[in-house]
């Protein structure tokens, strides 16, 4: 009790002990340089575009419109590329002195001097803001025949046939000094929104204008588009394997090095998975399940229905054994396609299998003097009633029907079948006769329909089923995870991979206990060596050792998460074979990649991957879950940006120079200038191949060189060749190719109208990307996104 009032009597300072004890306990095993340099207290930036910080609320407005159209990984692309040409665009557009005006951005708006000038961004805005707000207004009177609402079109800045009005705009901006504060907000975001897309407009104007196309190259482009007509031989490359030296395939990578690079860091993982498969027991339960719903099977939304089918539209045979009994009758518990089913018989009917109809569709249209559905149905029963007195139905279907479709034609809709048309309409003609006419509201209007011809009846049937997947339990899931586990056990027993924590000075790992002991050793000092009065220090002391020993333990369990490493780089896929675990590996995996392969939702993966603490051949002390599997992941390799490892391209270059030995070897065996029935027999290929309209632009010749760079090489040897000449030997991927040009295309003259199109083929947009390449290739630009998501 004296120590706990001592406590109270100072509790100031107690505060500030346990403030202090808890700042250390939160930033132990931190890197403390991040913590007090300059950029430690930035925890809105997610990165920096030559040095200009970007603010992660910025970033994420980016990518909620991203997200709104693709999926997250590609959202994350597209935002961020976005935001950095924006960045780009403006400092460069600023060195150039590029500005817009308040003047152009009222333009942009209103397009007062030429409607042509409008931002399109802003009149589709309008245009599709207007059309839904349309759309409801339409819809609720649909709903509600009583509903006199009208359109409201000052509202959107369109004008009575709902096209954009710049003019009413104008009025809108006259009256801006008036306007709420969140109106001004809103429509100022707009005005930044459409300036950047005029600035951005003008960079590109600017860089497309600078850049002339000569007339040689115009001709250069017409002589590439010209269609030859060519037979070539393919020559295989032998399949035996040609032996490859270190000293060659280190001087090939040398001198072919541009040709292997990273354009960022990327990361190689291996993992093994367990999958997670319902046992015998979930299969049972399941079971269970769906015989106590097929007892008192009640028919509600989360069932399916199959409505009005003919026997012969049937598939499952379970279902053809239902409907040849009564109705209600339940069928199951039984496996469909890995899930379990019930079944009931709602409905047995005599239906016809087609009708034949016409009818007459009234809806409501600007300007017509009828405005009410009531109205609508109104009229349709007066046209009924002038059929019956012995009006032609087609000649009011032509005056009146707005299916102009099917009301040039007398209203004629053909013969269809059950479930054709929208549902109200398909009923009303299913339960009619011949010469029947009826009147129904759809989505579309009001139709006045005549039965005019229909099949013979036939047997129909109400089908509902409900479906369950066989879910594995929570103990299932366990079990799964644990077999992640014991592979990690299993791991370690076997000396593939060691508690790198082990290998840690004892002294060191537990320097928070000997920290302890130093602090309750200098105390003791000072109050029976020193005979000084401290002991009024004792409770501060005590509770500083409890934060110390607290800090030390969590230290300690944090530390070995990440303390497993292999004992050598073969040791994790040799461990998944002798186990036999399924194993798979991923290569050039990126900090912003949210899925690995076909791992499904692997984000804290590449988190891991990507982590600062992660060292190549760490394997994860966690077993993750991704979608129906646990995970268990090795990191394999860092590559890092700029030049790729040799041992990275090893394979890769192994394979080129074997097909320049290969190439050589068939080259050496061609004496001359051999035809291609020559050389096809030298060389026992089968087939002398033929194709056409071979130009610059053909993607794969004659469907058997589908190889980029195959196609490339094979089309430069045709441009470079003259009518009735064989090529030398062109080098491929697998094979080698002779070539014989039989005919040369006619080139298109150059003119001023091709020259003009070529121009601008080459203007719309090329140059322009080209230039945002080489302002990111000269910007330091530091993304730090992977930190945040």
């Amino acid at each position: 009790m004296a120590v706990l009032e001592k406590i109270r009597e100072k509790t100031v300072l107690v505060l500030v002990m346990i403030g202090l004890g808890m700042f250390g306990f939160l930033f132990m095993g931190s890197d403390q340089s991040s913590i007090f340099s300059c950029n430690g207290g930035q925890l809105n930036s997610i990165g920096s575009i030559n040095g200009e910080e970007i603010d992660i609320d910025k970033y994420n407005e980016y990518l909620g419109t991203s997200k709104n159209q693709d999926p997250e990984e590609i959202a994350h692309k597209s935002a961020w590329e976005s935001l950095v040409n924006e960045k780009l665009i403006s400092s460069a557009a600023s060195d150039l002195n590029l500005t817009v005006t308040n003047e152009e951005i009222k333009e942009l708006f209103t397009g007062s001097i030429n409607p042509n000038n409008v931002s399109l961004y802003f009149k589709n805005l309008i245009e599709d803001q207007f059309n839904r707000y349309k759309s409801q207004i339409e819809e609720r009177k649909r709903n509600n025949p009583n509903d006199t609402s009208t359109i409201q079109y000052d509202d959107y800045f369109v004008d009575v046939n709902g096209n954009f009005s710049g003019e009413k705009v104008g009025n809108f901006l006259e009256n801006r000094g008036q306007w709420p504060v969140e109106q001004e907000k809103g429509w100022s975001q707009l005005e930044d929104e459409i300036s950047k897309q005029r600035l951005s407009q003008k960079y590109q104007t600017l860089i497309e204008k600078g850049i002339y196309t000569t007339k040689s190259e115009i001709e250069t482009t017409l002589n590439e588009r010209a269609n030859d007509n060519v037979k070539y031989i393919s020559i295989p490359y032998p399949l035996e394997e040609v032996d490859v030296t270190e000293e060659e395939i280190l001087s090939y990578y040398d001198k072919h090095i541009s040709a292997y690079q990273n354009e960022e860091e990327t990361r190689n993982v291996e993992y093994v998975t367990f999958p997670i498969v319902p046992t015998k027991e979930d299969t049972i339960k399941t079971e269970q399940e769906m015989i106590k719903k097929s007892r008192n099977f009640v028919i509600n939304s989360k069932c399916t229905i199959l409505s009005f089918q003919k026997e012969s539209d049937i598939i499952d045979a379970n279902l053809l054994d239902l409907i040849k009994r009564q109705e209600v009758t339940v069928e199951g518990p039984y496996l469909k396609d890995g899930v379990y089913r019930i079944a009931k018989l709602s409905e047995s009917t005599l239906r016809s299998d087609s009708i034949k109809a016409s009818h007459i569709l009234l809806n409501i249209d600007e300007g017509d003097t009828i405005t009410t559905i009531s109205n609508l149905r109104d009229f349709a029963e007066d046209l009924k009633k002038q059929v019956k007195d012995g009006s032609d139905f087609g000649q009011l279907a032509v005056q009146y029907s707005k299916d102009k479709q099917s009301s040039i034609k007398g209203g004629d809709l053909g013969w269809f079948t059950e479930g054709m048309m929208v549902s109200e309409f398909n009923d009303v003609c299913f339960t009619s006769k011949i010469g029947a006419f009826e009147i129904v509201t759809t989505q579309y209007g009001v139709h006045l329909i005549k039965i005019d011809s229909m099949t013979k009846l036939i047997p129909k049937y109400t089908i509902a089923y409900l479906d369950k997947e066989i879910e594995a339990s929570e103990n299932t899931i366990k079990d799964c995870r644990y077999e992640g586990q014991k592979f990690i056990k299993a791991s370690v027993s076997q000396g593939v991979i060691q508690d790198d924590s082990k290998s840690k000075n004892k002294i060191l790992q537990y320097w928070w206990i000997l920290l302890d002991i130093g602090i309750i050793f200098v105390l003791l000092y000072f109050i029976y060596i020193k005979k000084r009065d401290v002991k009024r220090f004792v409770p501060y002391v005590v509770l500083l050792t409890i934060l110390v020993a607290v800090a030390g333990i969590y230290f300690d369990s944090e530390s070995e998460d990440d303390a497993m490493i292999l004992t050598d780089n073969s040791a994790f896929k040799s461990l998944s074979d002798s186990l036999n675990v399924r194993y798979d590996a991923a290569d050039a995996v990126n900090n912003m990649q949210f899925n690995i392969k076909d791992l499904q939702d692997s984000r804290e993966i590449v988190r891991w991957m990507f982590d600062a603490n992660t060292k190549v051949g760490d394997v994860s002390n966690t077993t993750y879950r991704c979608g129906d599997d646990f995970v268990v992941v090795s990191l394999s390799a860092i590559n890092p940006n700029g030049d790729k490892t040799l041992e990275s391209v090893r394979d890769i270059i192994i394979q080129e120079i074997q097909n320049d030995q290969k190439f050589d070897d068939i080259a050496s065996q061609l004496s001359g200038s051999p035809t291609l029935e020559e050389a096809s027999s030298l060389f026992n290929t089968d087939t002398v191949y033929t194709a056409s309209e071979v130009n610059f632009e053909s993607l794969a010749i004659n469907n058997t060189i589908t190889d980029a760079l195959d196609v490339q090489n094979f089309v430069g040897a045709v441009n470079a060749l003259d009518e009735g000449e064989t090529s030398r030997l062109i080098k491929g991927n697998n094979a080698a190719y002779l070539i014989y040009i039989v005919s040369k295309g006619s080139r298109t003259e150059y003119t001023e109208a091709e020259k003009d199109k070529i121009r601008q083929e080459n203007s719309f947009g090329v140059y322009y990307e080209q230039a945002l390449k080489t302002l990111k290739e000269n910007s330091d630009i530091v993304d730090n996104r992977s930190i945040f998501y």
